[in-house]
C-alpha cells in the first residue's frame, strides 16, 4: 500500500487537497451505489477541512455513514471530544442524520470495555471481515498508523496492548509530562483509537500536519489501490 507525503506552504492549501481526496472518496461511493463511510478523528488540523467540506453545496452526504478513528476517552460535551469537533463543525451543518453517526462510546469509565463495545459495532458492521472498509479514515496526530516507515515507527512507540492480537479498537495510554513544581504526575492521557489492523482496508488513510512558522504543513496519504 504506498504512502506519499505531500508538502505545502500554505495550510489552506493542504486542507483543500484533504477535502478533494474526500469528496473523490464521495464520488466513488457514489459512482457505484453504495453509502460512503468515513472514519474521523480529533486532530485540530481537520476542522479547516470539515469548514471546506460544508461549504461545497455540490456534494451529496445522502447514505454517508460516520465512523471514528480516534477519540479522547471524555465525555462528549468536553473541549477535547473528537466527536463534539465533527458534531458541530461537519455533522450538525449539513444536517446528517444521528442514525448515521456512531460516536465512540466513553460513558462506562472504563475504556477497555467501551473500546470491546465499539469494536464489536464495527465488526457489526462488516461481519466476517478482516478489517473495516473504511472509503477514508482522517487520522489523529498520534493515531496508530499504517503505511510509511514514519507512521509505522509512530505505531511502535504508541502501541497498546493488544494491537497486535488483531483487535480492531485499541486504547492507547500515554502519560503527560509532568508539569513544573508537580508533587506528582497526572493520570495518563486516554483515547480509544482503531488498531494498525483495522486500517488494512482502508481506501485512503490520511493524516494532515499544519507546519509550525516556518514550517510547511503536510499531508501524507496512504492509498490501498
Amino acid at each position: 500500500m504506498p504512502t506519499s507525503v505531500r508538502g505545502y506552504t500554505d495550510a489552506g492549501q493542504a486542507a483543500a487537497a484533504c477535502a478533494g481526496l474526500i469528496k473523490e472518496a464521495l464520488g466513488a461511493a457514489e459512482r457505484a451505489g453504495r453509502p460512503c463511510v468515513l472514519g474521523l478523528s480529533g486532530a485540530s488540523a481537520w476542522k479547516s477541512v470539515y469548514f471546506l467540506l460544508t461549504k461545497d453545496k455540490a456534494l451529496d452526504w445522502d447514505g454517508a455513514e460516520f465512523y471514528w478513528a480516534d477519540e479522547a476517552y471524555v465525555g462528549p460535551e468536553h473541549k477535547d471530544s473528537a466527536y463534539r469537533a465533527a458534531r458541530d463543525l461537519l455533522l450538525a451543518p449539513l444536517g446528517i442524520a444521528d442514525g448515521a453517526v456512531h460516536a465512540v462510546p466513553t460513558a462506562a469509565k472504563d475504556p477497555d470495555a467501551d473500546a470491546r463495545r465499539y469494536e464489536t459495532l464495527l465488526r457489526a458492521r462488516w461481519p466476517g471481515a478482516a478489517a473495516p472498509a473504511f472509503d477514508v479514515v482522517l487520522l489523529g496526530d498520534r493515531a496508530l498508523s499504517r503505511g510509511s516507515a514514519a507512521s509505522e515507527a509512530l505505531v511502535a512507540a504508541d502501541r497498546p496492548a493488544g494491537d497486535a492480537a488483531g483487535r480492531w479498537v485499541a486504547v492507547n495510554r500515554t502519560p503527560p509530562a509532568r508539569k513544573p513544581g508537580a508533587e506528582a504526575h497526572e493520570g495518563p492521557r486516554i483515547r480509544l483509537q482503531l488498531s494498525a489492523a483495522a486500517l488494512t482496508e482502508a481506501r485512503f488513510a490520511l493524516r494532515f500536519t499544519v507546519g509550525e512558522k516556518d514550517e510547511p504543513s503536510s499531508l501524507e496519504i496512504t492509498d490501498r489501490v
